[in-house]
């Protein structure tokens, strides 16, 4: 079986909302998991922030638009107006917040056709833990009772049943507890990228696509500026049979990134901001670039060293490093 993750960019779009469809029809993707809503081409924010803006007429703008494109009637105002109600009385914000993928689900739900089941019945905390075993027990009551089910990323509830929010793009993180608690061949990860790029995509376009990599070394890249997936995710799969596929929802076709837990001669540079410094890690899968490698790094930090007055960006010094394992 299969547990599928859908990024908040993948229903912005009627394209997007219709290769959900094609996708969903294949019986073998039980568990439809979604993020909030993501940035429609009229606005530069995605429907968490303006729920954490809390601005109930922008929330009801984003939530009827999603409706227009997918076709689906639903009484958006009081959706909306009970919500707000609702936050008003508890003074939660991370109620207020987790209503997006709520009310995402509750939409794609309809569309599909899919039953949803929200997450306050699904995603258990203990404390700061996660509790897997009640997870467990509850998603296999639910995939023996319906052939599909729908729900929400980025939250779950603690043990006096209060809504408690993952971190940031943490929808992907509900998606690997669903998978390794339902025993999940494959986690396939929707987003509106073609799987996860030797080098940031930013700093050289022309990257190419990894078609393979371990849990160890995507968990490198994740804890980096390879932001496709959270990183906690590795963390959660590493010790399972389950394999990670990154696709782009807006191209089925494209290229993909399999994650698993076996060892993969890949090559890569990734980097991460700390403080005043980047961090900047690669990967070589030859010997014989070794040699190269650490040639370019000294002829490029000299570069940088000199010419840090002229603004010398540390993504020149990427750039060097990439072509000097590529080439």
């Amino acid at each position: 079986m299969k547990v599928c993750k859908f990024g908040g960019s993948s229903t912005t779009s009627l394209k997007s909302l219709q290769n959900i469809k094609k996708i969903a029809k294949n019986k073998e993707r039980k568990i439809l998991v979604f993020s909030a809503f993501g940035k429609p081409f009229f606005d530069s924010k995605k429907l968490t922030d303006v729920l954490y803006d809390k601005d109930i007429k922008k929330a009801k703008t984003y939530l009827d638009y999603l409706c227009q494109i997918a076709n689906v009637k639903l009484p958006t105002d009081k959706y909306i107006n009970y919500i707000y109600n609702m936050y008003s009385k508890n003074n939660n914000i991370e109620y207020l917040v987790s209503r997006g993928e709520y009310l995402t689900c509750l939409v794609m739900s309809k569309y599909l056709k899919i039953k949803f089941i929200p997450a306050e019945k699904v995603i258990f905390f203990d404390g700061e833990e996660i509790n897997y075993k009640k997870i467990s027990k509850k998603i296999q009551y639910y995939l023996k009772k319906y052939d599909q089910i729908i729900i929400p990323g980025f939250y779950g509830v603690d043990t006096s049943g209060n809504i408690k929010l993952f971190s940031r793009g943490g929808g992907d993180i509900t998606g690997g507890i669903l998978a390794k608690c339902s025993g999940a061949n494959v986690y396939e990860n929707f987003t509106d990228t073609s799987g996860i790029k030797s080098v940031n995509p930013k700093i050289l376009p022309q990257a190419k696509t990894i078609n393979k990599i371990s849990y160890t070394d995507a968990l490198v890249m994740t804890n980096c500026d390879a932001n496709v997936l959270h990183s906690d995710v590795c963390k959660i799969l590493q010790d399972t049979n389950t394999k990670v596929e990154i696709k782009n929802i807006y191209n089925l076709n494209s290229k993909k990134t399999i994650i698993d837990k076996k060892n993969h001669n890949c090559q890569f540079v990734c980097f991460k901001q700390v403080g005043d410094y980047v961090q900047i890690v690669a990967k070589i899968d030859s010997v014989d670039k070794v040699k190269k490698f650490y040639d370019q790094i000294n002829y490029l930090s000299n570069q940088y060293v000199y010419f840090c007055s002229n603004k010398f960006s540390y993504k020149n010094l990427i750039k060097g490093i990439y072509k000097s394992i590529e080439n």
